[in-house]
């Protein structure tokens, strides 16, 4: 297997055409058997995956390079389509992002954006990132999950969908749960978004 048809794989399973901005190849590789697999791969990470041997190292979040600099925020309107598609006008889907997207765009003047890719082509170790298909495979997880929680569950509460949450085996295998921040626990399950 070889760096592009691994991701590939991540864009078919996602439903994307084209790698978005925020993915992306940085050093390509061919014969790939061994993965090291992190959300945030840093210099270090790198080293390690040499050292013990991996064929490629797969990033989720954009490891400060090219993809960060001038994809995030393109990537992130997306999320203003996604709120419309439920309702949120657009008004306030572009003011809930108002905030993330200046913090976004002014972290990009001050980025040593090459350093880990850089580091990969030293060490000539395949890596790349999988960000948005990666996020929409797990999405579509969440939502499967939750319609047949409720359409078996017809009159659950949300206190009874945050606990049906906690039976994903990530969910349950993790640290962080689950957790109702705007709300009411003993509300019946209404609309819902992910």
């Amino acid at each position: 297997m070889n760096t592009e048809e691994l991701m590939q794989i991540a864009l078919e399973m996602s439903a994307f055409e084209e790698i978005p901005a925020d993915s992306q190849i940085f050093v390509r590789g061919d014969d790939i058997k061994r993965i090291l697999f992190g959300v945030d791969v840093d210099a270090a990470g790198l080293m390690l995956a040499k050292q013990l041997n991996f064929d490629a190292v797969i990033a989720h979040h954009p490891p400060g390079s090219e993809a960060q600099i001038y994809g995030m925020p393109e990537v992130m309107l997306r999320h203003i389509e996604q709120m419309k598609s439920v309702g949120i006008s657009e008004k306030n889907a572009k003011k809930a992002l108002e905030v993330r997207l200046g913090k976004v765009s002014r972290n990009r003047n001050v980025i040593n954006y090459e350093r880990v890719t850089s580091v990969a082509r030293i060490l000539e170790i395949p890596f790349l990132n999988i960000h948005t298909p990666i996020d929409i495979i797990t999405l579509n997880k969440f939502v499967n999950h939750i319609n047949l929680f409720l359409s078996t569950n017809k009159n659950a509460k949300v206190s009874d969908l945050i606990k049906s949450l906690n039976e994903i085996d990530e969910i349950s295998k993790g640290l962080t749960k689950p957790a109702l921040r705007i709300g009411v626990e003993n509300s019946p399950v209404g609309k819902f978004f992910v």
